[in-house]
């Protein structure tokens, strides 16, 4: 389902490799929360993203979210994510979500002075 507003675009996709995202570059919202994602290097090529909700999804490797630099709200809850340094560049991330996560090291995001983190 594809839904639009005249803010945002939010895709509910539950395909196992996103398939289709790469090609859906416009978007600034999207939420793949609860679903089969596992890998998230189809996701590299939406520049525009600015909301990203992962959470509840077997994603382990944020190293293709470091190229998403207009991404402001990052939800990787309940994921297998244990390493946050490919996300210490995203000068424009203000909120990021690491509940229920393996993350130990919080130092890489030292620098990003307007984000708020929950957990982990």
């Amino acid at each position: 389902m594809l839904a639009a507003s005249p803010i945002s675009a939010i895709v509910y996709l539950a395909t196992p490799r996103g398939k289709i995202l790469k090609d859906l570059t416009n978007l600034t919202a999207l939420n793949l929360g609860s679903t089969k994602v596992s890998d998230g290097s189809s996701l590299r090529n939406l520049a525009n993203l600015t909301t990203l909700d992962l959470g509840a999804t077997k994603v382990s490797d944020v190293s293709p979210l470091k190229g998403l630099k207009n991404l402001t709200w990052l939800n990787l809850s309940q994921t297998k994510v244990s390493d946050v340094l490919p996300l210490k560049d995203l000068k424009n991330l203000t909120w990021l979500s690491l509940t229920q996560t393996k993350v130990t090291d919080l130092s890489p995001l030292k620098d990003l002075k307007n984000l708020q983190i929950t957990g982990p």
